[in-house]
């Protein structure tokens, strides 16, 4: 089922923001929001990420839960979810790694989880935009083949990621036992 509607409402009101405030936060017109929120229009990605960001929430769970409901009196687990991190491009090129160095070894586990949740964030952004087509022509049948290529492709890289946080782990368990 899809919560995002509802959940655009209840994270803006729960700040007690207006619509025009919200707007003006993540750079949209308050009509875009209005319509967000009345399930008139689906969002693009971008804004789901910033909302996302904006909000402290993982993607999947402004999509997919009902955090008015998870909120229960008023403290909300909302609140303790994580921010989506996006990696600086900027940093790529410099990420080393140093199996000896827990240090790094951490940070690398670190982003590797990151890049679990941005992929999982948009699985499910994917998912809900698909769901909003009722035929697709050739074309879009085909964009949506090479998305769900994509998505292994990335699924595979993540498994080589998470492997290797494994080997390390192991090492690295086995040297502080010697």
């Amino acid at each position: 089922m899809n919560y995002l509607s509802k959940n655009i409402r209840y994270l803006r009101k729960s700040r007690q923001w207006s619509q025009e405030v919200l707007a003006n936060k993540v750079g949209v017109k308050r009509s875009s929001i209005a319509a967000y929120e009345s399930k008139n229009v689906r969002p693009r990605l971008d804004f789901i990420v910033e909302l996302s960001k904006l909000f402290g929430v993982e993607m999947s769970d402004l999509i997919e839960k009902d955090m008015e409901a998870i909120s229960g009196n008023g403290t909300s687990e909302v609140d303790n979810l994580k921010n989506i991190e996006q990696i600086d491009a900027r940093a790529i090129g410099k990420l080393k790694l140093d199996i000896k160095d827990k240090e790094s070894v951490q940070k690398f586990i670190e982003r590797s989880i990151r890049i679990r949740k941005m992929l999982e964030g948009f699985k499910v952004f994917y998912r809900f935009k698909l769901e909003s087509f009722e035929d697709l022509n050739e074309d879009a049948q085909r964009l949506s083949a090479d998305i769900e290529n994509f998505l292994l492709l990335m699924e595979h890289l993540l498994a080589h990621n998470e492997a290797i946080i494994s080997a390390i782990s192991e090492k690295n368990s086995s040297s502080d036992s010697q």
